[in-house]
């Protein structure tokens, strides 16, 4: 059995004529016979975000996972897009034109490098908290994520694909402690469009790739599971950011 709460709830647990028979969200409730099994919940209180703050879910992983997007003021919202290594989003992402780590194409790039095919080589592959756009709007322990964070939250939690105030998206839902985060599919952007709005996005992490031009992110695309994973994309594609919280 899977409970899944609704937004602002989170599960309590199974009961059978009133007894508790289990307090895990993923469980399996054997019976002989016909049974009703209750699935309670309870609402939460969670404070929402202002502008200049942010709020941290408690997961129960190595990281705590905003509530919402850099510079969204909900979960739903997509907030800004940006470029990989860049602090300040901005309304045109002109490929390498105008990215802030290059000459102008993917063989002049100017920093986190690590061939010199590609540009010059200083074989930096994390972000410096310098260029993390996380570490800057928010300071303190937030940060952007790591690659290993995200494979964290992929492996220890359930993934379902569900419309928040009339936004698609992921509810990712902690096996540890029941709360939960919502990922929006808000589209990338690339000059000043923004594609795939309902039905993908990506969420920038802080770890350049194999190959220098592009950065890994979290991939999501319509509920696709085959998609779903962290993949690497073009540095200068406009991306959301998801900050993580390091204690």
């Amino acid at each position: 059995m899977v409970a899944q709460p609704n937004e602002g709830y989170r599960f309590v647990n199974y009961t059978i004529n009133g007894e508790v028979v289990s307090t895990e969200p993923v469980c399996t409730i054997n019976i002989t016979t016909f049974t009703e099994i209750v699935v309670n919940f309870e609402e939460e209180s969670i404070v929402p975000p202002q502008p200049e703050t942010m709020v941290a879910v408690d997961l129960g992983l190595s990281v705590k996972w905003a509530i919402c997007n850099l510079g969204a003021e909900t979960s739903y919202e997509s907030g800004n897009y940006y470029a990989w290594g860049e602090i300040e989003p901005k309304e045109n992402h002109d490929y390498w034109k105008n990215y802030l780590w290059s000459n102008g194409s993917e063989t002049t790039i100017t920093k986190y490098c690590t061939d010199s095919e590609y540009g010059i080589v200083d074989n930096k592959t994390t972000l410096e908290l310098e260029d993390d756009a996380a570490h800057a709007a928010l300071g303190g322990n937030w940060r952007m994520p790591t690659v290993e964070e995200f494979n964290e939250l992929l492996r220890e939690c359930v993934w379902y694909w569900v419309e928040l105030n009339g936004v698609q998206g992921y509810k990712v839902i902690s096996f540890k402690t029941e709360k939960s985060i919502f990922l929006p599919a808000v589209g990338i952007k690339s000059q000043n469009n923004i594609s795939g709005i309902g039905t993908l996005s990506s969420y920038w992490t802080n770890t350049l790739s194999t190959r220098s031009y592009e950065a890994k992110r979290l991939f999501i695309c319509n509920g696709n599971e085959d998609e779903l994973g962290v993949w690497p994309y073009y540095r200068w594609m406009g991306s959301p950011i998801r900050p993580v919280y390091a204690e």
